[in-house]
């Protein structure tokens, strides 16, 4: 299965399953195996007929429930793809244990699905839950409640580590932003970049093929002890990357890439950047 069928699945899936409730489409799209992890009650479905059940559930409970994938910010490698989306509806039946509060509800997310064999075999969803309860009149309003500022913390956390290790290359700070043992799994690197040394060393190369990069962040949100940013960075190729001589070329790579933070320190992160469109990017003719 191609990568654009990969993507073009991923889409179906938020927009035929989830807004139009076409439950078939489960059985041909989905993986007898199917794992399905989120960050609100059940937490985890396995199977394509469990997942059914949970979309019936929450098309129950939320009225024109509509799933928008942002097709442009969709990212694919290999057999991963991550899929930002925007969700709207109206909240008219018990969902989490929160009866219905008939508000109109909205949020954004990102999910990110793993391909076997061209269909999907797992789904992993990081979205704005919290902020999803709260609209529902589930917890404390923004500004109030011990989870919601431990989530703006972090948010704030992540924030100053992308800004001043990843930005300003400020890595005699490093030890207040990550813990031991800090480390990134990146898709398209068979070993995890091994704390802010590596960290340093690999944003060092990036700068020297692309001195004006900036990591613009499109997104940032968070849920428990999760953040994810979605990045947009522009740059121009001035030095050799991947192989390539400098062509001078201007480029916007894109990725997303989900923290965990414990403790006020980011301790692991998991990135998939858009590797394949950078490097086409500058080796087209």
């Amino acid at each position: 299965m191609s990568i654009e069928q990969n993507k073009l699945n991923v889409w179906r899936f938020l927009e035929d399953i989830w807004s139009q409730g076409n439950l078939a489409l489960s059985n041909e799209i989905l993986a007898p195996d199917f794992v399905f992890l989120l960050g609100v009650p059940p937490y985890k479905v396995e199977g394509p007929e469990a997942f059914n059940q949970l979309v019936v559930r929450n098309r129950t409970a939320f009225q024109n429930l509509t799933y928008v994938p942002d097709r442009e910010g969709t990212v694919a490698e290999g057999d991963m793809v991550a899929a930002p989306w925007s969700m709207h509806a109206k909240h008219v039946g018990t969902w989490a244990g929160i009866t219905a509060s008939n508000k109109d509800v909205a949020i954004d997310g990102i999910t990110h699905f793993r391909f076997v064999d061209g269909k999907i075999a797992a789904a992993r969803v990081q979205n704005e839950a919290l902020s999803l309860v709260r609209q529902c009149g589930g917890v404390a309003p923004a500004g109030e409640g011990t989870e919601y500022k431990l989530v703006q913390a972090n948010i704030a956390h992540v924030r100053r580590y992308i800004e001043e290790l990843l930005m300003k290359g400020n890595f005699a700070i490093a030890s207040e932003l990550v813990a031991p043992g800090f480390s990134i799994d990146r898709s398209a690197m068979p070993d995890a970049i091994a704390g802010p040394e590596g960290l340093h060393k690999q944003m060092d190369m990036l700068k020297l093929a692309f001195p004006d990069l900036e990591l613009r962040i499109a997104d940032l949100f968070g849920n428990d002890d999760k953040v994810v940013a979605r990045f947009e960075a522009p740059g121009t190729h001035t030095g050799e990357f991947a192989g390539i001589a400098p062509t001078g070329r201007k480029v916007m790579w894109k990725g997303i890439v989900i923290y965990h933070v414990k403790d006020n320190k980011v301790t692991h992160a998991w990135a998939c950047w858009d590797d394949v469109g950078l490097v086409q990017a500058i080796s087209k003719p």
